[in-house]
């Protein structure tokens, strides 16, 4: 009976089906051209390409459409079915709309991937394995939610109004996070919001929505109870959404399980050091300039990271506790102020010295800003090792190298040059995973000169499978500067332009291996004495 229902549902909905497979097909040629258009650092013609980035919430919007119009061939509410009076098993009509959905909707998609990654010039085993799991992924997070939706609906126009009512939802909650006062209503409704174990609360979810489509498709199609339906939907939506409150402690424990070298930063030290004196702030720039808060800078030393290593703070906490024990305040650090601390090669210092900005509102600030205080910092910290290096030509290089893909140099002007650029594109994530950790400098091959090293780690990830949200493709860009940006570009880099046919570009890529804490306690401080001079 599954297959009599299989070829019903094609021959009432492949024209509609072809349709929205072409729009995914689509979408992958102008990936493809986008992606040697960037390779070749073709950006007129990249940058007209760009709005066509529209097409793909398009081609979304037709998947979806395409399901429910696949679910309501037999649609589930109602008393004037034709299907409720045939020998029809249950299970076996829900089956058939799970099998032809994902066939049907993901399908195109996973060999559009395929094509796009074989088309580039990748393998086949690193293609598939990137495009399967932008599939898995895409099933929890699209496809199954709306089969469920549209088996709570009687008709397309009740399916559309529920779309609208859910993305006006998703979109409350999506500006609500990202309007003002973000950094307080982030952490307070998700903690690890912007961290590299924010993938945790995300695989949570993803687990949570195969239970909640099961159980609402079985009340459905076995039941047919509507109205519990749509109540079951609401429970596991609040469901969902109280995982984003998964303390951090407890996601941090996680990840630290899921360390791949546990125990390799038991020698990292960090503590007060005062002998540093107090910070100067660049530019004429002082904290009093926010009158909301006050910012201290705390100096700190870093001592036993390990040669060609990364240490970098996922998140710390401060406490103020003054006289008799009572906490004047306590607060969670701002994202943009943590620290990434690189130690280059057996021959870098031994040590690091930082200085720790601290946010304390203004009010509480004026209050104990001369009082003696016990300060407490808990910090939340990875270390990174360096894990493979590469090099390739400055000017015209084109290789390929395990865990960045494809990569090629250019100049900004053929006759003269600002900076070298390099550029790397692949089929999922790098390997190993978290890859975000980079850095890269023009080396003169001949003389040994080079300039000063570009780091990146912006917002690593931990996220040990690939997600893929638009396209199964991920690319970097890395511009290498030959001259001196703080100075008008009129000093000029060791490595210049008249050395650029002598000179290579050096990638090195770094991978998380372990995951600790540290505490940093200083007895007694007084504010106003680490105010920025």
């Amino acid at each position: 009976m599954i297959w009599h229902i299989i070829k019903k549902d094609w021959k009432l909905s492949w024209l509609m089906i072809i349709g929205v497979a072409a729009l995914q097909w689509i979408w992958a040629a102008i990936e493809l051209r986008k992606n040697r258009l960037f390779l070749d650092f073709s950006w007129p013609q990249l940058r007209a390409l760009n709005s066509t980035i529209l097409l793909y919430p398009i081609a979304l919007m037709a998947s979806g459409l395409l399901i429910a119009v696949i679910v309501q061939q037999e649609a589930i509410p109602g008393v004037r079915q034709d299907w409720l009076t045939r020998p029809i098993q249950r299970w076996h009509l829900l089956l058939e709309k799970i099998l032809f959905v994902v066939a049907a909707v993901q399908g195109p998609i996973l060999a559009a991937d395929i094509f796009l990654g074989l088309a580039n010039g990748f393998p086949l085993r690193q293609t598939l394995a990137a495009a399967i799991s932008r599939a898995v992924f895409l099933l929890p997070s699209f496809t199954l939610p709306v089969l469920a939706l549209a088996s709570l609906t009687r008709n397309i126009l009740e399916a559309i109004i529920s779309a609208l009512i859910a993305l006006l939802v998703c979109l409350f909650l999506a500006l609500a996070t990202l309007g003002g006062g973000m950094d307080n209503f982030r952490l307070l409704i998700q903690p690890t919001w912007w961290s590299g174990e924010a993938w945790i609360v995300g695989a949570i979810k993803f687990a949570l929505v195969p239970l909640g489509v099961g159980t609402i498709l079985g009340v459905q199609y076995f039941r047919r109870k509507t109205v519990l339906s749509r109540y079951l939907i609401v429970v596991f939506l609040l469901l969902m959404l109280s995982t984003s409150f998964l303390p951090w402690k407890t996601a941090f424990a996680m990840q630290q399980r899921l360390s791949s070298r546990p125990g390799s930063g038991v020698t990292t030290v960090l503590d007060f050091n005062p002998g540093a004196g107090r910070f100067h702030s660049p530019g004429g720039t002082s904290s009093k300039d926010n009158k909301d808060k006050m910012t201290v800078h705390v100096p700190l030393r870093v001592a036993g990271l390990p040669a060609d290593s990364v240490l970098l703070d996922d998140r710390f906490d401060v406490c103020l506790i003054g006289t008799g024990g009572k906490t004047e305040y306590c607060g969670t650090g701002d994202t943009y102020k943590e620290f990434r601390i690189r130690k280059e090669g057996p021959d870098a210092g031994s040590e690091a010295q930082i200085y720790q900005e601290i946010d304390v509102p203004s009010a509480v600030y004026g209050r104990i800003k001369d009082q003696p205080l016990r300060l407490e910092i808990n910090y939340s910290l990875t270390q990174w090792r360096l894990d493979k290096s590469y090099a390739l030509p400055a000017v015209g290089g084109d290789q390929r190298m395990p865990g960045l893909g494809r990569c090629t140099t250019h100049v900004s002007k053929p006759v003269d040059p600002t900076y070298a650029t390099l550029t790397c594109m692949q089929p999922g994530k790098g390997e190993p995973y978290g890859t975000e950790c980079r850095s890269a400098f023009l080396e003169n091959a001949t003389t040994g000169q080079r300039n000063p090293t570009r780091f990146a780690c912006y917002d690593p990830d931990y996220t040990p499978y690939f997600v893929g949200s638009y396209s199964v493709m991920t690319d970097f860009i890395e511009n290498l500067d030959l001259r001196d940006p703080s100075d008008s570009w009129s000093a000029h880099f060791p490595v210049d332009r008249s050395q650029l046919s002598q000179s290579r570009v050096v990638v090195r890529l770094y991978q998380p291996t372990d995951h600790f804490t540290r505490q940093v306690v200083i007895p007694r401080i007084t504010l106003k004495e680490w105010e920025a001079q």
